[in-house]
């Protein structure tokens, strides 16, 4: 009963929408990127009502994305992220929203992976160095989670994800011990990225053995 499958598009942004709204502790996304369409748009607004709802005093939210998919000059929300980040950081605890955008830079994964090349594309193709660098690696964990419940997926937050392109949707209800393993995960990803106005972090050595950790268990004899 606590496992669920989603089917469609429109059941994934509905349970997306629905967590916001009654969400009372914590929200966790996790995407390659933020779509920018009326959709995308629509639940960035709703994440901000949430977090300055008065009634929810000890809501907080974290989103982690891909830092190159996220920083392309269109189809990304993230701008409007920051734009909310400012406003919270004015006017409420700056710890209530945290975006972080991952790098994946092989000399700055703190998960041993094969080396891959560093591109730097000439100058005339300088407009495609954010798709070219993808190919090095990108940040891809896909999950939404709203106080206990866990949303895993292999969808990203935009408008064909929420429409027309269908995916995987396994929602986990009342799955404190899933959630609270990604809540960790979360921040180890969240302490590892980069921060507007901040260097990154990825290379601290305690941060490298955390998320190690987390990512490798031990195995059982």
């Amino acid at each position: 009963k606590q496992v669920k499958i989603l089917e469609t598009p429109q059941e994934f942004y509905a349970k997306i929408m629905h967590g916001i709204e009654k969400s009372q502790r914590r929200l966790l996304l996790s995407s390659l990127y933020i779509g920018d369409s009326p959709l995308e748009c629509e639940m960035l607004v709703s994440l901000k009502k949430a977090l300055t709802d008065s009634t929810r005093p000890n809501l907080t939210c974290t989103i982690n994305l891909d830092k190159a998919r996220a920083e392309r000059s269109q189809g990304s929300g993230s701008g409007m992220i920051d734009e909310i980040i400012q406003e919270l950081q004015s006017n409420y605890s700056s710890n209530r929203l945290r975006l972080g955008l991952y790098n994946c830079n092989p000399n700055r994964i703190p998960i041993p992976f094969p080396p891959i090349p560093n591109i730097r594309p000439p100058s005339t193709v300088q407009s495609l160095a954010s798709q070219i660098n993808e190919v090095r690696g990108v940040y891809h964990v896909k999950y939404f989670v709203s106080d206990n419940d866990v949303l895993l997926t292999g969808a990203n937050f935009s408008h064909e994800y929420f429409t027309s392109r269908k995916d995987r949707y396994i929602l986990f209800e009342n799955a404190p011990h899933l959630a609270d393993f990604l809540q960790e995960f979360n921040d180890c990803v969240y302490d590892s990225c980069e921060k507007s106005g901040q260097s990154a972090t990825a290379t601290d050595v305690q941060e490298k053995k955390r998320l190690t950790d987390l990512t490798n268990p031990p195995q059982s004899p």
